[in-house]
C-alpha cells in the first residue's frame, strides 16, 4: 500500500500521492526568509570550513539546506563555535556519523508532521528516529521511539513518551519496527467493538 503522504527534506517537502505540494514548499520558503539568514551566507561558511581540508563532499539539499561529509568522523573538528554562530542566524548544526548538517532552524520534521496530522484530522501520532533533527518529531509523538545508537543515544537524550531500543544497528532497526506494530496492533479495536 503506497502512503498518501510523505515526508521529505527534513520537513521541506510534503508529497501527496507522490507528488510535491507546492502551497507547503511555499509555506516553509516564507519561513525560512522571515526566520534564517539567506542559505548562499551559510553556503558560503561552509565551503570556508572546507578549506581546513576534512571535509569530502559539500552539498546543498533540495535549496534548503547544507550537508558536508568528512573523510572520518574522528577529523571532523570542534564546532560548537560555527554552530553558536549559526543559531544567531537562525540556523541549527547537526553532527551524524561522518555527516554535519546545517539547517534552518524553522525547517522541522515536526513542522511537517503537524501539517499531515492537520490534513488527515489523526489526533495519534507514533515515530521514530536517531538523530537531533528528529528530536522534535519524536517529543511530539505519542509514541516515539528511538534506537539504542545515533546522535540522540550519544547524548542520552530522552522523553516521558520514549522507547529506547535495547539492541543497536540493524537489529534496533527491527526492535524498533516490532514496538511500533506492536503498538499499532494494541491500539486497533476488536472486530465487532
Amino acid at each position: 500500500m503506497r502512503p498518501q503522504y510523505a515526508i521529505t527534506a527534513n520537513g521541506g517537502h510534503l508529497l501527496v500521492d507522490g507528488r510535491p505540494e507546492e502551497d507547503w514548499a511555499a509555506v516553509v520558503r516564507g519561513r525560512i526568509a522571515t526566520h534564517a539568514c539567506p542559505l548562499a551566507d551559510v553556503r558560503a561558511a561552509a565551503q570556508r570550513l572546507a578549506a581546513d581540508g576534512w571535509i569530502r563532499v559539500s552539498r546543498v539539499a533540495d535549496d534548503l539546506f547544507v550537508y558536508l561529509v568528512a573523510y572520518e568522523r574522528a577529523g571532523i573538528p570542534d564546532l560548537s563555535g560555527f554552530a553558536a554562530g549559526l543559531a544567531a542566524d537562525g540556523w541549527t548544526l547537526s553532527v551524524q556519523g561522518r555527516k554535519v548538517y546545517l539547517v534552518p532552524a524553522v525547517l522541522t520534521k515536526e513542522a511537517a508532521l503537524a501539517e499531515v496530522m492537520r490534513r488527515t484530522g489523526h489526533a495519534r501520532l507514533a515515530a521514530a528516529g536517531d538523530s537531533l533533527l528528529d528530536a522534535g518529531m519524536l517529543a511530539g509523538a505519542d509514541l516515539a521511539v528511538r534506537p539504542a545508537h545515533g546522535e540522540l543515544d550519544d547524548r542520552c537524550w530522552t522523553n516521558p513518551n520514549l522507547r529506547v531500543t535495547s539492541a543497536s544497528g540493524l537489529h534496533g532497526g527491527q526492535e524498533l519496527l516490532e514496538i511500533i506494530a506492536g503498538e499499532l496492533d494494541a491500539a486497533r479495536p476488536c472486530p465487532g467493538m
